[in-house]
């Protein structure tokens, strides 16, 4: 206390009035002491009595209203209120008036439902056009003070329960503002007005504001009404009946699931909280949607849940795959009829499981899911969001659907079925019509948004769908126009990438139809819809299903519009078109609404059978100057009736001649449809030109007069396409008639000069590319050969630059065909030929080599290009093999083409998973086989027809050509150098490499068999060395001198040599040894004897362990072919064979003919494919071509041609269990060589040299600069108060609250570290723990001196608010959605207090929703989280680098 307020207070009353006044008047003045003299004047109003001088506290209430909205003032403000309590209630009168003024300047600022919801007197009674307009800024001011206000001084009763009451009403209100930074700091504000609230406001508003609040979509008001409505559970509600009618109702508990189904961590923290307190307060029963609950057996279903939110912690909250996995049998038992927790709620904890950030989680979410039993998938009625949000998105990635080797060595995929099934196994065992309709909408929702993703998860989906909604032949028809139809149009419209696919999706679309009630106008406008966006040609392959849907309908009722009203005629044709009822009746009036009826019928060809009493009538309507049915008929097919006779097809022609040189777009637009029509009856008619110069001389004078029109008319260029399509299609056609039906020369210089490669419409080129090979066909020396590979140049080149389109596929196909037509590769001129033509030639070469070139790199990302180009270079083959081996381009082309890599790519073995299973499920053809009808031969035929060229060819030179194009291109392939040795794709490269020198060996003169053999020193797979060994073991006979070489190396050096060298030569010359001659055989034996028998006492144990099993073999290859040795060396053989398959190598490993194979009976095409190699190894993911494969694709003139066998697929050394007559030793024996391992390893890479470095010193952080008073801690070794020893060691303000966490070690750690860093407190949920020998273990001596206190979990609550009024900062350690990242910007407020959370789930939601801010540490590894020592040790020391 001053001098100057010593003094007054010993003044009388008037003079201390009179010194008041004067102060009053000072503080109102801007100066430097104004600090001063407010304080003096709160000291002197201490027992001062004011009631006498009310002008007084006017100036002083005027003084704080006007220093209410500056920052730097509140804290004067509260001293007054201190002092004078009278002063809170008129203080927050002002700040009501100023709240007002602020929501009725920025109402539509506000949620307007919460405007609807809070009492309108309340809200208007204090609307004061006059007051002062507050910014968002001061309105935050005056928060932070109401804060202060709320937590420094107590509520008295009477009129400032009134005041409360209305400053809580306004709270609630600004909780709903669209400012997120006033949201979160009224959301703070509120926890102090919780009591107040749940005790004075009705339980009714509460709950609507929370849900109101919950609904938005925006995320901070989704978090305040998650904390508003725990904080409001917290206030005790099991006596509030308001509650318990609340959660009577579907709406609380879905809100709940909504909320622990979110992507929001936080929210499912909030959520689960929520949930815990929510049914600890019911004290009723419930029976709902969503929550069944008896109160007689509470603890029981108490027990249950508490099970379910223990899964949930774990799935959810701290995602721990193990525990998941432990407690997979509770998940799955969820989901089920008989759980005492609605599946709603385990779906629910599913669709968090494929939300987690560890994919191994999301992948065994998958599982579990997919693992539920078939009969208890209905449930998923009960979580019908959650199957749109979470599980379809997540069963249809396209990540699923994993191609794989089966039991039978078929590539397969099995999830195509499984999700199939598993969406059937939803819908089928669905009970009522609305279960049906409500499952079908969400799936078929999910579908049309989801349009664009992975085409067959898509069509697998539908698939289950619509086998559901149709099981056991049970068609549920239940559908409902109107909602049903309304995704189904969108799917109509999406397009799959493929036509297998598109088929495919579209068929399925169709036949949803048949599920919907039926209401004709409906189900023919929907049906209409989908023939103009796919066709007919579905609809006539489904026609008898349709049939039977409409059957009831009858014909008469429908056509007097009873049914349909005045419809177009588009609906009558699909009706008449689909019925089962006569027809006839109904189309023989003549008139021209029935003739445009019959040319739509006609048009969609579904009634061609009944249509042909009105053929005569068909074949007028052409001539009819009625441009809807000309528009109609040109989309027929004329093959059977409506054919006009040749005379009228000839003035249709001729009015097509007159109207092609017109001027105007309509007109040429018109004859566009004409046109069209005009080649639909032509292909199918007798007409014919006289000759094809007709068609050439028309191109002149085609579109002549249109230049004008071209520059007005906007889509005139699209016209023009289509009246090209046209004009080429009549072109090929009379090409095709007019060299069938006459034996006139052809003119094809003519026919160049009209055909244009720069067209883009595809039609066009089709019908110009099959002319041309339509000409090569029929013509035995054909000319302009290199006009036409030119032409075929270019119009590829052009294909190209805009991307080959799939919808193109048949015009790819053809120039194919077309390019490497025989009598396009064998084009030759004659030696006497001028030089220009001779170079031509060259040229065609050049063109012929860079388009197939471009067919392979193409071939990569497209089907069925390769089959064909193979198919059409093994046909030139048959055709005229010395030819095609003369040409020096083709290697390479053979080559490459054989090294595309396709065996198990996604992209080629899907669609033809997918295309079977449309066969055998969808096609109504028994004998469908979509594959073949769309793409033709499958990908594997391309190696068949390589492998046919490659063992067909008979020339040395050509053989040459291919082996020097492999041997000469190693930086291409890396044969002998591979770039990383563990690459499966350049294994798999090297294998198809020496594949084809195998193929071609027989015929190979000039091979340097050296760099074989040093290939076998570095060569790192066995299988591609057992490729070497083949082609080494095959030419020895042709280099005599190596037989000797190797058996000399190997006597000399067996034990310098690599291991796998050794047992390489062995095997080359034991393979080759069988192959001779009796005497040579035993002679050779022998000599190999002298190698193999010391070999198998040597040290390395893959000698070893190779030569004993050798020794086997050579003992069976004696006895079998009787062979005459020495008797000696015989009985050295026996000998060694009876040790040989008693020790344990012979149990453990393959022995004998396990590892070799016959190099001349076995060079098969099988064998060269793989097979051999598959026999050989126990890895499953081995490429070879099955003989069923051989004998589908190859012809009888390429078998013909062949050198080898197909050969018989290889025999996997299985046991036939069926073999009674075998006996049980023998038996026995072959089921244990089955389990033995492979004696060839694989060579390992040599390890790089270690390099050795310095070590550090260890320094303890601290250690150095902390020097502690050993004599203070002498006298106070006795003191175990905490909080007092070790109080000679500055410490910070920080409070670190660990009462959370539950485990001695962590404990003791955090402690240490808590301790080294100067952390000023430590909260534990039992101070005894301290004591407990793993907390000394891990905290050392750190007990002695950090100050701990006890702070029991179910107490942090309090405590938290408690430092809250002292002014601490409120910080949790916690990954949540708004946490705020650790760095250097982050500043900790001095008075910091930071939470730590438990072990596994963090933080829950009751405390998370106290704390000013969360901090999480950024982390860049695969593990979600770390350990909460090492977190907590991060964060307190970022906190001490700023404060200690």
């Amino acid at each position: 206390m001053s001098s100057a307020l010593l003094i007054a207070k010993y003044l009388g009353a008037e003079k201390q009035a009179e010194l008041i006044e004067n102060l009053l008047v000072d503080i109102q003045k801007e100066n430097t002491e104004n600090d001063h003299n407010v304080e003096v004047l709160i000291e002197l109003l201490d027992g001062f009595n004011l009631d006498k001088y009310p002008q007084f506290y006017n100036q002083i209430l005027n003084f704080c209203n006007k220093k209410l909205l500056m920052e730097n003032e509140l804290e004067i403000i509260l001293k007054f209120v201190y002092k004078i309590p009278q002063l809170k209630q008129d203080i927050l009168e002002r700040i009501i008036q100023l709240l007002y003024g602020y929501i009725k300047e920025q109402i539509y600022y506000f949620n307007q439902q919460l405007i609807k919801l809070i009492p309108i007197s309340i809200v208007d009674n204090r609307q004061d056009s006059t007051i002062d307009l507050i910014t968002s800024d001061e309105l935050i001011l005056l928060f932070q003070f109401l804060q202060s206000l709320f937590t420094t001084t107590t509520t008295t009763a009477g009129n400032d329960d009134t005041i409360n009451l209305e400053i809580d009403y306004l709270l609630l209100l600004f909780l709903g503002i669209n400012d997120k930074q006033v949201s979160n700091v009224t959301s703070k504000l509120l926890r102090w007005r919780m009591n107040s609230i749940s005790q004075k406001i009705e339980g009714q508003l509460i709950w609507d504001i929370i849900f109101t609040l919950e609904s938005t979509n925006l995320e901070f008001h989704k978090s305040h009404a998650y904390i508003l409505w725990l904080r409001y559970l917290n206030t005790g509600l099991i006596a509030n009946n308001t509650f318990q009618t609340i959660i009577q109702k579907s709406d609380y508990w879905k809100s709940l699931q909504q909320g622990l189904i979110s992507d929001s961590h936080e929210y499912r923290k909030f959520s689960l909280s929520i949930l815990q307190v929510s049914l600890t307060s019911i004290n009723t029963d419930l029976n709902n949607d969503y929550i069944v609950w008896e109160i007689t057996d509470k603890q029981k279903y108490l027990n249950e849940w508490s099970r379910y939110m223990t899964l949930y912690e774990i799935i959810a909250i701290d995602t721990s795959l193990n525990q998941a996995e432990a407690g997979q049998n509770d998940i799955t038992g969820l989901i089920s009829p008989t759980s005492l927790i609605p599946s709603s709620w385990g779906w629910c904890l599913l669709s968090t499981g494929l939300q987690a950030t560890l994919e191994s989680v999301r992948k065994f979410t998958l599982r579990l899911l997919l693992s539920i039993p078939s009969e208890n998938l209905y449930l998923i009625k009960h979580g019908l969001p959650i199957l749109e949000k979470a599980f379809l998105p997540n069963l249809m990635n396209a990540s699923n659907l994993n191609v794989k080797i089966t039991s039978n060595d078929k590539l397969d995929c099995e999830y195509a079925y499984q999700l199939k099934n598993y969406i059937c196994n939803m819908v089928k065992n669905l009970s009522t019509d609305q279960e049906f309709q409500d499952i079908t909408l969400s799936i078929l929702r999910v579908l049309a948004d989801l349009k664009d993703s992975y085409g067959p998860s898509r069509i697998l989906v539908l698939h289950g769908l619509y086998d559901g909604l149709n099981h056991q032949a049970n068609r549920k028809q239940v559908l409902q126009y109107g909602i049903h139809d309304i995704p189904l149009l969108v799917l109509f419209e999406k397009k799959c990438e493929g036509e297998i696919y598109e088929r495919y999706h579209q068929a399925l679309n169709l036949r949803l139809l048949l599920n919907f009630k039926l209401d004709i106008k409906s189900f023919l406008s929907t049906l209409n819809k989908f023939i103009k966006h796919n066709g007919f040609e579905l609809l006539k392959e489904n026609h008898q299903l349709f049939t039977n849907y409409i059957q009831d309908v009858p014909i008469e009722k429908f056509m007097s519009h009873q049914e349909l009203g005045d419809c177009g005629p588009e609906y009558k044709a699909l009706f008449l078109g689909i019925t089962d009822k006569d027809i006839g009746a109904v189309l023989e009036e003549e008139s021209q609404e029935k003739d445009l009826l019959l040319a739509k019928l006609f048009a969609s060809g579904l009634k061609t059978t009944e249509l042909k009493k009105f053929n005569s009538r068909l074949q007028k309507l052409v001539l009819l100057d009625d441009m809807e049915i000309i528009q109609t008929l040109s989309q027929a097919e004329f093959e059977l009736i409506g054919i006009p006779d040749n005379e009228d097809i000839s003035k249709l022609w001729e009015t097509i001649k007159n109207e092609i040189q017109s001027n105007e777009y309509r007109i040429l637009e018109e004859c566009l449809y004409k046109f069209r029509l005009f080649n639909q009856i032509y292909k199918n008619s007798t007409f014919q030109f006289e000759n094809i110069t007709t068609i050439i001389d028309f191109h002149r004078i085609m579109l002549n007069n249109s230049y004008e029109t071209s520059k007005t008319s906007r889509f005139f260029y699209k016209l023009k396409d289509e009246i090209l399509g046209e004009y080429y299609t009549t072109l090929n056609l009379t090409f095709e008639k007019t060299t069938t039906n006459t034996n006139a020369s052809v003119n094809i210089s003519a026919i160049l000069d009209v055909l244009n490669p720069g067209i883009v419409q595809n039609k066009a080129n089709y019908n110009m590319v099959n002319l041309l090979y339509h000409y090569l066909e029929i013509t035995e020396t054909p000319e302009s050969i290199y006009q036409i590979v030119e032409f075929l140049s270019e119009l590829w080149f052009n294909l190209s630059a805009t991307r080959l389109k799939l919808q193109a596929l048949p015009l790819h196909l053809s120039i194919i065909k077309t390019f490497f037509h025989p009598k396009v590769v064998f084009s030759k001129v004659d030696d006497d030929e001028e030089e220009e033509e001779e170079e031509e030639e060259d040229i065609i070469s050049d063109m012929l080599h860079k388009f197939g070139i471009s067919i392979i790199e193409n071939s990569k990302v497209r089907r069925s290009f390769l089959p064909t180009l193979t198919l059409c270079l093994s046909n030139c083959q048959i055709q005229n093999q010395k030819q095609f081996e003369s040409c020096q381009w083709i290697p390479e082309l053979l080559i490459k083409a054989y090294l595309i890599y396709q065996p198990k790519a996604h992209f080629f073995i899907l669609p033809i998973i997918l295309a079977d299973i449309y066969d055998k499920q969808v096609a109504i053809n028994s004998n469908s086989n979509i594959y073949h009808q769309v793409y033709g031969d499958e990908e594997i035929s391309a190696r068949i027809n390589l492998l046919a060229i490659f063992n067909s060819i008979k020339s040395s030179s050509f053989t040459q050509s291919v082996y020097d194009y492999i041997i000469d291109n190693q930086q291409y392939f890396h044969l002998f150098k591979p770039l990383k040795s563990t690459d499966a794709l350049e294994e798999w490269t090297r294998m198809q490499l020496y594949s084809i020198i195998l193929s071609l060996s027989d015929n190979l003169t000039n091979i340097d068999l050296d760099i074989f053999l040093a290939r076998l020193a570095t060569e790192p797979s066995p299988m591609v060395r057992s490729y070497i060994e083949w082609i080494i073991a095959l030419k020895l006979s042709d280099n005599g001198n190596y037989v000797d070489k190797l058996l000399n190396e190997l006597f000399q050096k067996i034990n310098i040599l690599k291991p796998s060298v050794v047992t390489s030569y062995l095997k080359i010359l034991f393979l080759f040894i069988q192959q001779q001659s009796t005497t040579k055989e035993c002679q050779l034996l022998t000599k190999l004897l002298y190698t193999v028998i010391p070999g198998c006492t040597v040290s390395r144990k893959m000698i070893r362990h190779f030569s004993l099993s050798l020794i086997i073999s050579i003992h069976d290859e004696i006895k079998r072919k009787n062979l005459p040795l020495d008797p000696r060396v015989l009985d050295i053989v026996n000998n060694m064979y009876l040790n040989a398959i008693e020790s344990e190598t012979f149990a453990q490993y393959r022995s004998g003919d396990e590892l070799l194979w016959d190099i001349v009976k076995d060079l098969t095409l099988v064998n060269i494919s793989g097979g051999v190699m598959l026999r050989l190894s126990d890895r499953t993911d081995l490429d070879f071509i099955k003989k069923e494969n051989f004998d589908k694709y190859l012809s009888q003139d390429q078998i013909n041609l062949l050198k080898y066998d197909i050969g018989q697929d290889p025999q996997l050394w299985m046991i036939n269990e069926e073999k009674e007559e075998e006996e049980e030793e023998d038996y026995d024996k072959k089921r244990k060589l089955n389990l033995k391992k492979p004696i060839v390893t694989p060579i390992k890479p040599v390890d790089s040299n270690e390099v050795s470095s310095s070590s550090f010193l260890q320094t303890k952080s601290g250690a150095w600069n902390t020097i502690m008073d050993a004599d203070a801690v002498v006298d106070d070794v006795n003191n175990t108060n905490n909080s007092v020893r070790g109080s000679e060691i500055p410490r910070s303000e920080l409070i670190v609250v660990s009462s959370l966490v539950d485990k001695p070690p962590n404990l003791g750690g955090i402690c240490r570290l808590c301790d080294v860093l100067g952390a000023g407190l430590l909260t534990l949920h039992d101070i005894e723990v301290k004591n407990h020998i793993n907390f000394k273990t891990v905290a050392v001596t750190a007990d002695q001196w950090m100050p701990m206190i006890e702070v029991k979990m179910e107490n942090i609550k309090q405590y938290l608010l408690d430092k809250k009024r002292e002014g601490y900062t409120l910080i949790g350690l916690e990954q949540t959605d708004k946490s705020i990242e650790l760095n250097n910007d982050l500043k900790f407020p001095k008075k910091s207090l930071i939470l730590i959370g438990k072990e596994r789930e963090g933080i829950p939601g009751d405390l998370l929703a106290e704390l000013d801010f969360c901090v999480e540490i950024k982390q860049v590894g695969i593990v979600r989280s770390m350990n909460i020592q090492t977190a907590t040790a991060i964060i307190v020391h970022a906190y001490s680098s700023q404060h200690c």
